[in-house]
């Protein structure tokens, strides 16, 4: 076998060359990224709920979503359903000082099943958790004694809630 050059080893099949020497002039080019300042954000807390559905064995995805829309029309306040188990809301649904554990309970009559027979669906809207913004805007300032955790599941409901209504 010969000898392989050092330039045709750093070569990747598909991939073009890059220049050999660096360039020092250009153009500017604008870059648009699909961003969102978390300075921005005009709310102090985002609330997260558990929501639990009961009233047949198994109750498929769509329903469930139809249920969950039913309930927060109810409540009058603006909410976001992520078609799994939580909701997330810039206020609080259930009262005035959410606390972890606090419920609210709702019967929704739906046609469901086969034959279709009117069943009585209970949707349950739990507290999960409550974020502070102020802290996500502490840790994008370079605060970093905050647990990665809570910054992760505060950034997986921002992202649910920017996918709802993008």
């Amino acid at each position: 076998m010969g000898k392989k050059s050092k330039e045709a080893n750093d070569q990747l099949p598909g991939f073009p060359r890059p220049p050999k020497q660096q360039s020092t002039a250009g153009t500017d080019t604008e870059v648009l990224l699909n961003v969102f300042r978390i300075s921005d954000l005009t709310c102090k807390h985002i609330y997260a709920y558990k929501v639990t559905v009961t009233g047949a064995k198994h109750v498929p995805a769509a329903i469930k979503g139809e249920l969950v829309k039913a309930v927060a029309a109810s409540t009058d306040r603006y909410m976001v359903y992520d078609g799994g188990e939580f909701i997330y809301a810039p206020k609080s649904i259930i009262g005035k000082k959410d606390a972890v554990g606090d419920e609210l309970k709702k019967t929704v009559p739906r046609m469901f099943g086969r034959p279709e027979t009117m069943h009585e669906f209970e949707v349950s809207i739990s507290m999960h958790r409550r974020y502070e913004t102020k802290i996500l805007k502490k840790y994008c300032s370079g605060d970093r004694s905050i647990p990665e955790t809570y910054i992760h599941d505060m950034l997986f409901a921002l992202d649910r809630i920017f996918r709802h209504y993008p």
